[in-house]
């Protein structure tokens, strides 16, 4: 790894210094052997400058290396935040479009179940009028038919008159063409109310539709 190779001039350098320590303390006449890590590029020192010198070449080196692995540190973690706050920016851009298209989205609804429920209250209100209607044609009809029953008598009783009364005059005529109206007038008054009825019809079923869309 990339940290271990940094810090081996790091462990030369301390291995070299304890070492050169070691052979200026022993005896002159001493056979111990002061074991150097196989991986050293440079023989151990034979005297106490060689030594100092190679310890601050050490040293500059392993402060020049630790330098190095501060600033790579540094810049990784630059490059970390850098793209944490890249992502943590496209996040949020993400929700606020996701935001505004629900809103969106929630505004139309929204307007079309107002609409909805503003055609449902004049459906509501057009269908209390189509009822009101029915409810006048039928009184109209039933009406109606009592006066036809009435002139229908009327000339059932002068059908009964005596032979030498019983002629065709302007009271029969009359009593005729008002039974003619009057039938006229009931089925006219028959077809308005199958009209109605077929509007009330329709009525009920949009606003079944609308209510099945909106809920209301």
């Amino acid at each position: 790894p990339l940290c271990c190779d940094l810090l081996k001039p790091w462990a030369v350098c301390r291995f070299a210094a304890s070492g050169a320590m070691a052979s200026s303390n022993a005896p002159a006449d001493s056979n111990e052997d002061v074991s150097i890590p196989s991986d050293s590029p440079k023989q151990p020192p034979e005297n106490y400058d060689q030594w100092v010198a190679s310890v601050q070449a050490n040293m500059t080196r392993a402060k020049s290396l630790t330098t190095d692995v501060l600033k790579r540190l540094r810049a990784n973690e630059s490059a970390d935040a850098l793209n944490k706050e890249m992502i943590e920016a496209g996040q949020r851009r993400e929700k606020e479009r996701i935001k505004k298209r629900v809103r969106g989205r929630v505004k139309e609804h929204t307007e079309v179940i107002t609409g909805a429920q503003r055609s449902i209250r004049v459906i509501e209100e057009a269908i209390t009028q189509v009822e009101g209607c029915q409810s006048r044609l039928v009184h109209e009809r039933y009406a109606r038919y009592a006066y036809q029953k009435v002139c229908e008598r009327r000339i059932e009783l002068r059908e009964k008159r005596p032979q030498r009364e019983n002629f065709r005059d302007a009271v029969q005529e009359a009593l005729e063409r008002e039974r003619s109206l009057l039938n006229a007038a009931r089925q006219e008054l028959l077809a308005h109310e199958a009209d109605a009825q077929r509007i009330h019809s329709e009525l009920q079923e949009m606003r079944v539709e609308l209510s099945r869309d909106t809920g209301a």
